[in-house]
């Protein structure tokens, strides 16, 4: 038996999906009505639009407004889970709403339903869902599809996304994936913070860089990235490491660095950028309403070379401004 949780964050839902990744490790699918129209998922369609929702809001009067309203099925998130997370989850997303509004003195809300499934319909609804994608020159495909004979071997990156982290679906993940794709590493040091799955890692490889450091503070994530590595034949060279840690923990200078995170965080690293890379710099993950804030601090020490922005979300590619002696 699995679980199936659907959520809808009408604000900051960044920061929910964040909370949900930090404290179940699950996968988390970002999914819409549309998305479940292209796959003719009707069971599912017809499940989160006739169903009641639940509802928590952080304040009474809210709660009183709102509750009469189907939630917006623009977006919403989907997580799987073989255990029953249903109180657990539930409650820690109410805790985590108090604390946000404790810290940021605003208010919050969420939607959520919650269905069983069996095993052999998950994992079959769960292969149709997982779909191969390009990325500019790059074929992301899971292992149950087989690489189309036009493409180059050296192109395909195989993912299975059993966990939380880039598949290359998202649109941080192809943006990251589309941009790298256009530079010529060879013989260059490459750095990815936050390196999830692996995938970001992989292609660096891939685009020919001669040393390469991984780090990600969750052990799980640095599991799935060295099981990816196996996966596509990529051997670790002995000036590679992959690192359960933060960038604190890593020394040197870098030619280009790859960080797909969240707006705070990416902030919060500024100074560790600074002092770690020595030309390129790309940011994803950032949220168009965050952009801005972004800019801000990252003006004195970089240059903006590019811009791409997919939905709401918007990547950066970045020039280490150099010191006038």
């Amino acid at each position: 038996m699995y679980y199936e949780f659907f959520f809808i964050f009408p604000k900051e839902r960044e920061l929910f999906e964040s909370f949900l990744l930090d404290t179940t490790h699950l996968a988390l699918e970002e999914s819409s009505l549309e998305n479940l129209k292209a796959f003719d998922d009707k069971e599912t369609i017809e499940f989160i639009s006739q169903s009641s929702w639940h509802y928590f809001a952080t304040h009474d009067l809210l709660k009183e407004h709102l509750k009469e309203k189907p939630p917006h099925l623009k977006n919403f998130v989907i997580l799987r889970s073989q255990k029953d997370l249903n109180n657990s989850l539930i409650l820690a997303l109410e805790a985590f709403c108090l604390n946000l509004k404790q810290n940021l003195q605003s208010e919050f809300d969420f939607f959520y339903l919650s269905r069983n499934l069996a095993s052999k319909d998950w994992l079959e609804a769960y292969k149709q869902a997982i779909l191969p994608v390009q990325c500019a020159k790059f074929y992301i495909h899971p292992s149950w599809y087989q690489k189309p004979s036009h493409v180059v071997t050296n192109d395909c990156i195989m993912i299975d996304p059993a966990l939380a982290f880039g598949s290359g679906h998202h649109e941080s993940t192809s943006m990251c994936l589309e941009l790298l794709s256009n530079l010529d590493l060879k013989r260059k040091n490459a750095l990815d913070v936050g390196c999830g799955s692996g995938i970001l890692s992989i292609a660096l490889k891939k685009q020919g860089v001669s040393a390469l450091v991984a780090c990600d503070t969750d052990s799980l994530a640095v599991e799935e990235t060295l099981k990816n590595f196996s996966l596509n034949q990529i051997p670790l060279l002995v000036q590679d490491k992959v690192i359960c840690g933060s960038t604190q923990k890593i020394e040197g200078r870098f030619d280009i660095i790859v960080a797909n995170l969240v707006a705070d965080v990416i902030k919060s690293l500024y100074s560790e950028f600074v002092r770690l890379c020595n030309h390129t710099l790309i940011l994803s993950g950032i949220l168009e309403t965050h952009l801005n804030s972004v800019l801000q601090i990252y003006y004195n020490g970089f240059e903006v070379l590019e811009q791409r922005q997919r939905n709401e979300w918007v990547a950066l590619k970045l020039l280490k401004k150099q010191p006038i002696n």
